[in-house]
């Protein structure tokens, strides 16, 4: 979503899980930078790809691994408390917050193993 577009309906912002506000805020150092890997892309797009294969190969195995362990993670009931107490002081409405904030969670933990 641009935000520059406006905010969404709460109808549809109730559908999205979780949300991430982000900065359009980078230093001139970071714009540079920006603009020399998008010019490598565009210049070079296999080479470019090439470069950040072995990254690119050790997180689809993070990824995988994760996947896997996810079926073990338990959540303890402390954990449980948090994300409701914090669901309600907020207003929440309904139950689709505390739900994926748990998925979340549980998803979290296996990435970290």
């Amino acid at each position: 979503m641009n935000p520059d577009e406006g905010e969404l309906r709460p109808q549809l912002q109730d559908r999205f899980g979780l949300a991430v506000n982000l900065s359009n805020q980078y230093s001139i150092e970071e714009r540079i930078e920006i603009v020399e890997l998008r010019e490598a892309f565009d210049r070079w797009p296999d080479e470019f790809i090439e470069q950040y294969e072995d990254a690119q190969q050790a997180l689809i195995e993070q990824v995988q691994d994760a996947q896997q362990t996810l079926d073990i993670v338990e959540c303890p009931v402390e954990l449980r408390r948090v994300i409701a107490e914090r669901c309600h002081a907020a207003n929440v409405d309904g139950m689709r917050g505390d739900i994926v904030w748990y998925r979340a969670a549980l998803a979290h933990a296996a990435w970290q193993g």
